[in-house]
């Protein structure tokens, strides 16, 4: 991410909480579709089929950041 000029070094994951989820537009999914029940019929869910695996190479990350940054941009 520091490559284009996002510095994500200080972030933290957050798990979604049910409160959380009634406060946004839209909830996009990435990867694992094991959701917690509060989530299994919300109609703000959208699925990303983007492939997301931990160790693999940097060539890997890349492509996936770019693909996220294209569906987030269209």
């Amino acid at each position: 991410m520091k490559e284009i000029g996002i510095d994500v070094d200080n972030q933290l994951s957050k798990k979604l909480t049910k409160n959380m989820s009634e406060s946004v537009d839209k909830i996009i999914v990435i990867g694992e579709k094991n959701l917690p029940d509060y989530l299994l019929d919300n109609n703000k869910i959208e699925y990303w089929d983007i492939e997301y695996h931990t160790g693999t190479n940097l060539n890997f990350h890349r492509k996936t950041r770019d693909h996220i940054i294209n569906k987030v941009k269209n």
